[in-house]
C-alpha cells in the first residue's frame, strides 16, 4: 500500500513469509554450523588427547632408557681398576712420585672414558667432601652449592641441570670405591643438554611440532621436524598449574599453541608437547568454512524459492481477506471470490459463508467445553501429584533397609560404583570399610530376634551418627555394614573406624545388662582403593577377618597399607 513515506516492502505477506523462511533457514544453518563445528572439534580434542600423553609417555620412556644407558656407562668407568687403584693418589697427602702416577693413569683413563663415549663434553673425580681432583674435556667453574648437590646424590644417581657458561648440560655421578670398599672419590660425566634431543620422538607431531624439557629456571630443550635448540623459555603458567591436561593458549608471541605438559619427577624438569593450533586443528578450519559456504548457499536458495511460493499462495488470500474487510465495514453488494480449485483457500472460501451461522453456537459450546477442560486438567493435575509423591515414597523404600533405615546393599552396590569411577576419572582417594558385630548370634539367641533387631537398630543410629554427609553407609546383609568414604586416604579411613569401634563399645543397647556380660562391639576390616573393584572389597573382607581372627573389637586394614591409627 502507498503511503507519503514510499511503500513498505514488508509490508506485504509475500515478503514477510520469505523473511520469516530466511531467518528460519538461516537460524538452523547456523546451529548445524555450530553443532558440527563443535562435533568435529570434540573429536579432534579427543583424537589430540590421545596422541599428546602418548607421545609424552614414549618420550618419557625413551628418556629414562637414554639415562639408565648413561649411568651403567658411567658405572663401567667408575669401576675400573685404574680409578679405584690410583685416586687414592691424587689426594693432597699422597707422595709426590705417587700422585704424578696416579695424575697420568687417572687422566688417561678419563680421556679414554670421553673418546669412548664420545656424546660428553667432560669427564671429572671429585673427592668425597666435593674438592676437584682431575678433569678431562670442557672445563668450567663448578659452584660451591653444585658441589654439594654432587656429593649428596651419590646413593642415588641423579642428574643434575647447570649452566656451564657457553651451553646448558647434565652432571651424572658416582661413587668410586677402593679395592677395600672406601668411598675414594666420586666419578662425574658432563652431559650437554642437547644431546637430549636425540631421544625425544617427535614423528607423530605435525611440521610445527616440538617437545620441550623445562626446569623451574625456564632451561629447554626443544626438538621439533626441523631440528632442536637449547636456551631459556617462560612456561606458560596454565600448562604448569594442569599438568597432565591438553590445553590451548597465546604465548606471548601472539602464536596460539596446544600444550600437554607432564612432570618428570627423576629430573627435577617437566616435559611439555606443543604443536601450533591452526595445524592441530587444520581440519576444525576447513570442515568449518566448508558448512558456512554450503549453509550460505541453502539460505539463499530457500529464501528465493519461498518468496516465489508465497507470491502464488498470497494472490486468492488476499482476494478473500479484501472480501472479509468490506464486509466488516458493512460495505452492499459485496462479492466472495470465486476459487473453485481443490485446495485450502478454495476450501476456506467455500466455507465462510457458513462461519457465520454457527460462530454463535460455537462460542456457547467452546465455553462448556474449555471448563470441562480446565476441571479435567486441575484433576489431572491432582492425580499427577499424588502419583509423583507415591513414585518418591517407592524410590526412597528401593534403596533403604527396611529395619535400620540406612542404605541397603543394591544402593550401595550402585553408589560405589559411581564413586570408582569418579575416583578413576578426577584421581581422587576412596576408601571402603566393612563392619561386623561380634558374636551376634549369641545376642541373637540370648535376647531373641527382636533384641537382636533392636540392636541391629541402635548400631546403625550410632554409626550414622560418627559418618559425614558424604559417606554412604548402608547395611550390606546380616550384622555387617559397608561405609564407602569419597576423598578419605587410608588415615582418615581408620579414624573415622576407630571412632565407630570406639562409640560402638561405649553405647548401651540393651537396658539392665549385667555387668559381667561382655560387651557389644564391631570389627572392622579397611581399605583404599588401588584400581581394581574386586581387590577393592576384597581387600577390606580380608581385612576384616584379621579383625576377627585377631579377637575382635578392632580396625584392620588391607594387606599392603600402613598400619595406622
Amino acid at each position: 500500500m502507498a503511503t507519503a513515506e514510499g511503500v513498505n516492502p514488508f509490508r506485504s505477506l509475500p515478503a514477510r513469509i520469505s523473511l520469516l523462511v530466511f531467518g528460519a533457514t538461516l537460524i538452523t544453518s547456523l546451529f548445524v554450523t555450530w553443532i558440527s563445528v563443535q562435533e568435529v572439534d570434540g573429536f579432534l580434542r579427543g583424537k589430540i588427547e590421545l596422541k599428546f600423553p602418548e607421545v609424552a609417555d614414549t618420550a618419557n620412556i625413551s628418556l629414562n632408557r637414554w639415562f639408565d644407558q648413561q649411568v651403567l656407562n658411567l658405572g663401567v668407568l667408575a669401576g675400573s681398576d685404574v680409578l679405584r687403584g690410583n685416586v687414592d693418589g691424587l689426594l693432597p697427602d699422597a707422595a709426590e712420585t705417587k700422585g704424578r702416577q696416579a695424575a697420568r693413569d687417572v687422566g688417561g683413563y678419563l680421556t679414554y672414558g670421553l673418546e669412548r663415549f664420545d656424546h660428553l663434553d667432560g669427564l671429572f673425580v671429585l673427592r668425597p667432601d666435593g674438592e676437584t681432583l682431575a678433569w678431562v674435556g670442557s672445563e668450567f667453574p663448578l659452584e660451591q652449592d653444585v658441589r654439594k648437590r654432587l656429593t649428596a646424590s651419590r646413593s642415588e644417581p641423579k642428574p643434575i641441570l647447570i649452566d656451564t657458561g657457553d651451553s646448558f648440560a647434565q652432571i651424572v655421578s658416582l661413587t668410586i670405591q677402593a679395592a677395600d670398599g672406601r668411598d675414594v672419590g666420586l666419578l662425574s660425566a658432563v652431559i650437554p643438554l642437547s644431546v637430549l634431543a636425540e631421544v625425544l620422538p617427535v614423528s607423530r607431531l605435525g611440521d610445527t611440532g616440538r617437545i620441550l624439557l623445562i626446569d623451574e629456571a625456564g632451561v629447554y630443550v626443544a626438538v621439533g621436524k626441523h631440528g632442536h635448540d637449547v636456551g631459556l623459555l617462560a612456561v606458560h603458567p596454565r600448562s604448569a598449574e594442569r599438568p597432565h591436561t591438553v590445553i590451548d593458549y597465546e604465548k606471548a608471541s601472539g602464536e596460539r599453541v596446544v600444550s600437554y605438559a607432564v612432570p618428570l619427577s627423576q629430573y627435577d624438569l617437566t616435559l611439555a608437547v606443543e604443536e601450533r593450533y591452526t595445524e592441530a586443528f587444520a581440519p576444525l578450519l576447513a570442515a568449518f568454512r566448508r558448512v558456512v559456504s554450503i549453509n550460505l548457499a541453502v539460505v539463499f536458495l530457500f529464501g528465493m524459492l519461498a518468496f516465489r511460493v508465497a507470491a502464488t499462495m498470497v494472490r486468492p488470500i488476499e482476494a478473500l481477506s479484501d472480501a472479509t474487510r468490506r464486509i466488516a465495514e458493512d460495505e452492499a453488494e459485496v462479492e466472495l471470490p470465486e476459487h473453485e480449485a481443490p485446495d485450502e483457500v478454495g476450501v476456506l472460501t467455500r466455507t465462510f459463508s457458513l462461519m457465520w451461522s454457527r460462530l454463535t453456537s460455537n462460542a456457547l459450546d467452546l465455553e462448556r467445553s474449555q471448563a470441562e477442560t480446565e476441571k479435567a486438567v486441575q484433576q489431572m493435575r491432582e492425580k499427577n501429584a499424588e502419583l509423583q509423591r507415591a513414585n518418591e515414597v517407592l524410590e526412597q523404600l528401593s534403596i533403604t533397609d527396611g529395619l535400620t533405615k540406612l542404605h541397603n546393599h543394591r544402593y550401595f552396590q550402585e553408589q560405589l560404583r559411581r564413586e570408582i569411577r569418579r575416583a578413576d576419572r578426577v584421581e581422587d582417594p576412596l576408601a571402603l570399610v566393612l563392619i561386623d558385630i561380634d558374636h551376634f548370634k549369641k545376642w541373637n539367641d540370648e535376647f531373641g530376634h527382636a533384641g537382636g533387631d533392636e540392636i541391629l537398630r541402635g548400631i546403625a543410629q550410632v554409626m550414622n551418627g560418627l559418618v559425614r554427609e558424604t559417606d554412604i553407609l548402608a547395611r550390606y546383609g546380616g550384622e555387617e555394614f559397608t561405609l564407602v568414604l569419597p576423598k578419605t586416604d587410608v588415615e582418615g579411613a581408620v579414624h573415622l573406624a576407630e571412632k565407630i569401634r570406639s562409640g560402638v563399645a561405649e553405647a548401651e543397647f540393651v537396658e539392665d545388662l549385667p555387668a559381667d556380660h561382655m560387651p557389644l562391639t564391631v570389627s572392622i576390616g579397611v581399605n583404599v582403593y588401588g584400581g581394581d573393584q574386586r581387590d577393592l572389597f576384597e581387600g577390606a573382607d580380608r581385612a576384616l577377618y584379621r579383625a576377627k581372627d585377631s579377637g575382635r573389637d578392632c580396625v584392620m586394614v588391607a594387606e599392603g597399607l600402613p598400619e595406622t591409627v
